[in-house]
């Protein structure tokens, strides 16, 4: 069943259209993120599913409910949404609990449930404290036992992990999709972060110019994007020229086998993808005649990035490989450059 279905939805402000056509379904219970570049229309379209503002075309429906179709709109407080802002937007002068019992109607703020939330997100005995005494990552999961205060079914996230530092991230990330998955709760968070999205996301759409551009598991678009745009965007690609031909592919690498065969079996120009893990590097001892030389080495301790120039009778091309930091070449060093695997055909 599906917990969120946008079909359709358009939005402009004035003569600038920021949202066009744009369909989206995300399944109940899952962790979704919706992914772009800033000014791309995420924060627009957070803003719709949770009603604060109003769609010029389509239709959504939570659970079911159509909540808009550019006649008929639900208001916020009865869509059954929880919304988590970028940076809390915790009242400064209320203490942990008054905090996340705002979220609750008033006859219920003095009972158990302010208690519980706190607890689930695991600030128990912080309950008498203000924001400005808590750690941005504190204060991002009281906005969030706020947000699921009235047990919504679907919370949005609007890139509520930003303004955190790269380790409390990765930390609060984790935490906030625990409880949310514990809970059964769908969410949706909106991000430019393109690691954040393929770590932490059951589904990704990419939002690109106003619409969906691909959506699927990390998996699948890493390693099966859509188009060079997308591959580029969600991580480092190389895009080599090749002869397609089936499940098979020509290029200055060699032949290589297609992770998906063409559904038209006639050989044709296109692209092929290949992730830099997916190349392999090897010394010329032993492993053939040397076809590549390093020109750059960017060592991390756990990987390196590397970057060959890579001879060919047709003419000499770039790749950017990524090693173990215990294999990483030296800058000068000619090597033997190949696939690792299957690549990915447009």
């Amino acid at each position: 069943m599906s917990a969120l279905c946008v079909r359709g939805v358009s939005k402009s402000y004035g003569s600038v259209s920021v949202l066009r056509d744009l369909d989206l379904e995300i399944a109940s219970g899952a962790f979704a993120a919706v992914l772009g570049v800033s000014g791309c229309g995420k924060s627009t379209l957070l803003r719709l599913l949770a009603g604060f503002d109003t769609i010029d075309e389509g239709a959504i429906e939570i659970n079911g409910m159509r909540v808009d179709d550019g006649t008929r709109h639900i208001a916020p407080n009865h869509r059954r949404v929880g919304f988590v802002p970028q940076e809390g937007a915790l009242f400064p002068h209320l203490d942990v609990r008054a905090n996340v019992a705002f979220g609750l109607p008033r006859a219920q703020r003095g009972g158990p449930r302010p208690d519980e939330l706190i607890a689930l997100v695991g600030l128990g005995g912080l309950e008498r404290r203000r924001p400005n005494e808590l750690s941005g990552g504190q204060q991002q999961r009281v906005a969030l036992a706020r947000a699921l205060a009235t047990k919504p079914d679907v919370v949005l996230l609007d890139e509520p992990f930003s303004a955190l530092d790269p380790e409390l991230r990765a930390s609060t990330r984790a935490e906030v999709r625990a409880t949310l998955k514990g809970l059964g709760t769908t969410a949706v968070l909106v991000t430019h972060d393109q690691e954040e999205a393929l770590s932490c996301a059951d589904t990704v759409a990419v939002l690109q110019d106003g619409t969906i551009s691909q959506a699927g598991t990390p998996r699948e678009l890493y390693l099966t994007p859509c188009n060079v745009a997308l591959a580029r965007f969600l991580g480092e690609a190389n895009v080599l020229p090749a002869r397609l031909d089936a499940g098979n592919a020509q290029t200055q690498l060699g032949a290589l086998r297609l992770r998906v065969a063409a559904p038209d079996a006639r050989p044709r120009n296109g692209v092929v993808v290949l992730r830099p893990e997916e190349l392999m590097i090897a010394a010329a001892n032993g492993s053939g005649p040397a076809n590549a030389v390093v020109t750059h080495v960017e060592y991390y301790g756990h990987d390196a990035r590397i970057e060959l120039l890579c001879e060919h009778p047709e003419g000499d091309f770039s790749l950017v490989a990524r090693t173990t930091g215990i294999d990483a070449p030296s800058i000068g060093e000619r090597v033997v450059c190949s696939a690792r695997r299957s690549a990915h055909a447009l």
